[in-house]
């Protein structure tokens, strides 16, 4: 897989340097990874969920939701698994989490 904007993950481990470790291995598993569905995924990251969101009428987005850090964290991503591309799109503590504030930012 390609791993799309590195540098949300870079920003991420400077944010949040207590998961900055698993931040990297991540980085590399899904470079040597090809996964084809989420299936292939959650057989690496078994947490791992695919949030659909309705991004106004008929469009679905389809967020990848990996939790971090002994589940204080979610990384958020998006994946293609035509292209082969993982998205980084940013890490959220609990709180920030379970706001559902980032999903109004994705619809």
């Amino acid at each position: 897989m390609q791993l799309v904007n590195e540098i949300a993950i870079e920003k991420a481990a400077r944010r949040h340097p207590q998961v900055g470790s698993w931040l990297a291995r991540w980085a590399v598993v899904v470079r040597a990874a090809e996964w084809t569905c989420i299936v292939d995924v959650r057989k690496t990251y078994p947490h791992a969920d695919a949030i659909r969101l309705r991004s106004g009428g008929k469009v679905t987005l389809i967020v990848t939701c990996f939790n971090v850090g002994g589940n204080d964290f979610r990384l958020l991503t998006t994946i293609s698994y035509q292209g082969q591309r993982v998205t980084a799109i940013d890490l959220l503590n609990q709180a920030e989490y379970s706001k559902n504030k980032w999903k109004k930012g994705m619809s």
